[in-house]
């Protein structure tokens, strides 16, 4: 299948022979032991499909600042930076897969998301969520064991009675 969903190799409108070269690659590369295998192989799917979507162009004839725009798409549309990343990381697996794996491979030079590919967003670090760094968990944790050892503090374990 996969060979056979990858000779498009064809001025435009090859969408639908992309759409079966993504599912192809998705098939290949998703781990079939997941339980979630099938959401995976769809939504990793989606992901590619939507980017020749919008570039509407032959995998071939892709470059960086097509990339870019997608990714720029993406953000003026609200989505997280962490999203951004895993579906450029996934854009960019696909061209990997393709080169090393399918007849477009000799047609691919290099892989177009390479140098378009963000820096890894540290986790638990976004605009909506703040975690806290390590040296801030342990100045809390330092803090809460000092007021558990003092005598007049309620959170006492031998002061909590049930009934009283």
């Amino acid at each position: 299948m996969e060979e056979k969903a990858l000779q498009f190799i064809s001025p435009q409108s090859n969408l639908p022979a992309i759409l079966a070269a993504a599912r192809a690659w998705a098939e290949a590369t998703t781990d079939r032991t997941l339980e979630r295998r099938d959401d995976l192989v769809n939504d990793k799917s989606k992901v590619v499909a939507s980017f020749f979507a919008l570039s509407q162009k032959d995998p071939a004839e892709v470059r960086t600042p097509d990339v870019k725009e997608w990714q720029a798409k993406m953000e003026r549309q609200g989505v997280t930076t962490s999203t951004i990343y895993t579906r450029t990381s996934m854009l960019s697996s696909f061209y990997r897969w393709a080169m090393a794996n399918t007849p477009l491979g000799q047609q691919l030079t290099t892989n177009p998301v390479s140098l378009a590919r963000p820096k890894k967003p540290k986790p638990y670090r976004t605009k909506r969520t703040k975690s806290l760094l390590d040296d801030e968990l342990r100045a809390l944790l330092a803090h809460v064991k000092a007021l558990a050892k003092e005598p007049d503090n309620v959170s006492r374990s031998e002061e909590r009675r049930v009934g009283k």
